[in-house]
C-alpha cells in the first residue's frame, strides 16, 4: 500500500539556477506517493536536484493524511502528488547583501 509522504528539505540554489544571484535559500515541501519513506526520498531528491537546487537537510519526512492539511497549496499538491507520484512547493528568500557603510 503505498502512502503519501510529506518531506521538508532546506535548500539553496545551485550556481547554474537562473535566480543563483538573487536567490538566498529556501524550503522545499516535497509530497511523494511511494510506499515506503527511503524510496520517496530518493524521488524528492531528484526532483529538487532537477530543480536546480541543493539539499543542505532533510528537515522532516513522514506519510500524511490529507486532512491534516491546512493550505490549499498543501492540498493541491498531496492531490498532484496522487496523480502525478510527486508534487512540490518551493518557498524562497533572497540573498542578504552586505551592510554597505553610508557617508553622511
Amino acid at each position: 500500500m503505498a502512502f503519501v509522504h510529506l518531506l521538508v528539505f532546506d535548500v539553496r540554489p545551485k550556481p547554474s539556477h537562473a535566480n543563483y544571484a538573487q536567490l538566498g535559500g529556501g524550503t522545499a515541501i516535497v509530497l511523494v506517493d511511494q510506499s515506503s519513506q527511503a524510496a520517496a526520498e530518493a524521488l524528492a531528491r531528484k526532483l529538487i536536484d532537477r530543480q536546480q537546487w541543493i539539499v543542505s537537510r532533510l528537515r522532516d519526512a513522514h506519510p500524511v493524511d490529507p486532512d491534516s492539511l491546512e493550505t490549499d497549496d498543501l492540498q493541491q499538491a498531496f492531490q498532484q502528488a496522487k496523480a502525478d507520484g510527486l508534487a512540490a512547493i518551493f518557498q524562497t528568500w533572497p540573498r542578504r547583501l552586505p551592510n554597505v557603510a553610508r557617508e553622511h
